[in-house]
């Protein structure tokens, strides 16, 4: 496989990682409000908290997407770089055979 197509293979990698870990870090904050019964924030990603509602518990969420997308894709430029920084280094070591 090329260095090129490990950087790229790497970077796909590294989107999936950055919306797969805020996708997790949400799901975590909306369970830790509904079963704590408190409020819980994730500074620019989401605000979550219970109430009441004819009786019955209710969780109300205000989601901020833009910094969803952006903590998901610093997540993935991280992940990318650091990644490709290796591949560019193994390469370097170890030539590819023809």
């Amino acid at each position: 496989m090329s260095t090129a197509l490990r950087i790229i293979s790497h970077a796909i990698a590294g989107v999936v990682i950055g919306f797969s870990s805020v996708f997790i870090a949400v799901a975590a904050c909306l369970v830790a409000a509904f079963v704590g019964n408190t409020r819980v924030v994730l500074p620019g990603i989401i605000d979550a908290w219970t109430t009441t509602e004819n009786g019955a518990a209710a969780i109300n969420i205000d989601p901020n997407f833009a910094g969803m997308l952006i903590a998901a894709l610093v997540i993935a430029a991280l992940y990318t770089a650091l990644s490709a920084a290796a591949v560019l280094r193994r390469a370097r070591r170890t030539p590819e055979a023809p």
